[in-house]
């Protein structure tokens, strides 16, 4: 599938999930192109706050929450917050 047809396949979602566990060095410095493609198809995103660059990128860009990814609560609530298509962006 080209690039473009995946992201408006995509862009189709009300939210996307950038989601690793914590415990291996290269997951909380990872930077994962997923992250880029969710925010070029205008999705909020969700990512583990442990994640450094992630973290980093998303807190800057305003556009998703970070959370635990180790606790499916907290999961659970970020995807009942972010579900909503009125919090995606323009």
């Amino acid at each position: 599938m080209p690039h473009e047809a995946a992201l408006a396949e995509a862009a189709r979602g009300d939210l996307g999930l950038v989601l690793f566990q914590p415990g291996v060095e290269n997951h909380r410095l990872a930077l994962p192109h997923k992250l880029f493609d969710c925010m070029l198809a205008g999705l909020p995103v969700i990512a583990p706050a442990f994640a450094t660059e992630v973290a980093e990128v998303v807190a800057e860009a305003g556009n998703g929450l970070l959370v635990d990814s180790a606790d499916p609560a907290a999961i659970a609530r970020a995807v009942a917050a972010l579900a909503n298509p009125a919090r995606r962006q323009a």
